[in-house]
């Protein structure tokens, strides 16, 4: 027995390795979306390890408000020119070609976020409707055309939507007006309110991890003085901060069995694992992170910091971007600029395959006959193993939830081995 467990310890051992190399073996890159102003406009931008690339001309404002990235493709979503330009301000461009996403009747749009889950490409903004009021409403676009998701009125402020598509649901974190602001989400155009609605609040970003759904965002206090910052896990609430004047929290996000926020506490930008805040500035100025991203274990956070030298300005900001809590500066601080979200792939554009390895989830049916994994690609190899180590059979995912009849083996303590072309994972459940 001991034999066989011994050889067991090294196969998982091996296929953790062997998954560890998979991904550490690559070059990685790093995309920021956000803006700088040019000395007279916003000018939405993206960097990629740095290096700056300015996806409009300037001519009007505009703003990079997210970036995701799948395989060779670069896809951005935000805004230009607005009322300015008397028509939709929404823009979705991918690999810096803009594309004017729809309004209702040519009103004032904006996207805030962009998901891409296989060929489909989805975007959360708000656009005004066409009553003589002009109110706004949190909206979905796919594919670059406008869904008939309602999300809830927005009153006269804008809010910042988050899209996740998970398992092929639609999952929205937004806000909307009733006495008060309330943080909310959406799933397939149901809503759940996340607090009781007697004080302001925001929910301004979503991750779905198995069969987990985070929400990351804010709550006044009763007279709209401070704020907390708050996490909800499956609607409920874990506070960050306690009531500060500069309470957020504005981004999640989901690596194996940690959960990381990036906001900011008492205008400090802050990043928070599980539960447990770091300072990423000294304090001495204004700072704030604005969105997180894990992978290989490392933490990137991208958001802004003030220009000490600049002369005192509230809009004199730095695009910053924080790689295990050591900033860069991604411009020379002459004109403000803010960064407002990260992304990291490997090399070979895999970043989207280690979310998904993220976010399997293994475990079994109420009767103990059959596990469920779900969270897969849908092309996967799947090799079962006992606990001796001994391989019992393999099988191939066709789609992104597999179910497998275990009725024939005894219980106890199983592995499963989940093979990509990108990486392998491994995963342990229980028979009962």
């Amino acid at each position: 027995m001991k034999k066989q467990l011994s050889y067991f310890l090294v196969l998982v051992l091996a296929i953790g390795v062997l998954g560890a190399n998979v991904t550490a073996a690559q070059n990685v890159d790093v995309y920021v979306a956000g803006y700088e102003n040019n000395g007279n406009t916003d000018v939405a931008k993206v960097w990629k390890n740095g290096a700056a690339t300015n996806l409009t001309d300037g001519t009007y404002n505009s703003e990079a408000s997210s970036v995701y990235v799948s395989g060779n493709d670069v896809y951005v979503a935000g805004y230009e020119g607005g009322r300015i330009l008397n028509a939709a301000g929404a823009r979705m461009w991918k690999n810096a070609e803009p594309t004017t996403l729809p309004g209702i009747g040519g009103k004032l749009t904006q996207a805030t976020s962009v998901f891409v889950s296989g060929e489909d490409v989805y975007v959360a903004g708000h656009c005004e409707d066409n009553s003589s009021f002009a109110k706004l409403y949190a909206k979905v676009w796919k594919n670059g055309e406008l869904t008939d998701f309602a999300g809830g009125y927005l009153r006269g402020s804008p809010s910042d939507e988050a899209i996740f598509i998970a398992d092929g649901d639609v999952y929205v974190a937004t806000s909307y007006y009733d006495e008060h602001r309330q943080a909310t989400l959406w799933k397939n155009g149901e809503v759940t309110n996340l607090t009781n609605g007697t004080s302001s609040s925001s929910a301004l970003s979503v991750f779905v991890s198995g069969n987990d759904v985070y929400v990351a965002g804010y709550e006044y206090n009763s007279n709209g003085t401070k704020s907390t910052a708050k996490i909800w896990k499956n609607g409920v609430v874990t506070k960050l901060t306690e009531e500060v004047a500069f309470g957020y929290a504005y981004s999640v996000f989901v690596s194996g069995n940690d959960v990381y926020v990036a906001g900011e506490e008492s205008g400090v930008a802050k990043v928070w694992k599980n539960g447990v805040g770091t300072n990423l500035t000294n304090g001495t100025t204004r700072s704030s992170a604005k969105s997180v991203f894990v992978l290989n274990n490392d933490v990137y956070v991208a958001g802004y910091t003030y220009n000490v030298a600049s002369g005192g300005s509230y809009r004199d900001f730095v695009a910053t971007l924080w790689k295990n809590g050591v900033a860069t500066t991604l411009t020379n601080g002459t004109n403000s600029s803010r960064a407002s979200s990260v992304f990291v792939i490997n090399g070979n554009g895999n970043g989207i395959a280690d979310i998904q390895a993220n976010n399997i989830s293994v475990y079994s049916n109420p009767a103990g006959d059959q596990i469920i994994i779900s969270g897969l690609q849908g092309n996967e190899t799947l090799r079962f193993y006992n606990i001796a180590g001994n391989r019992l059979f393999t099988n191939k995912a066709t789609d992104k939830t597999s179910t497998v009849s275990f009725a024939h083996l005894p219980a106890g303590v199983y592995f499963v081995s989940i093979q990509t072309n990108e990486r392998i994972s491994t995963h342990k459940f229980i028979l009962k």
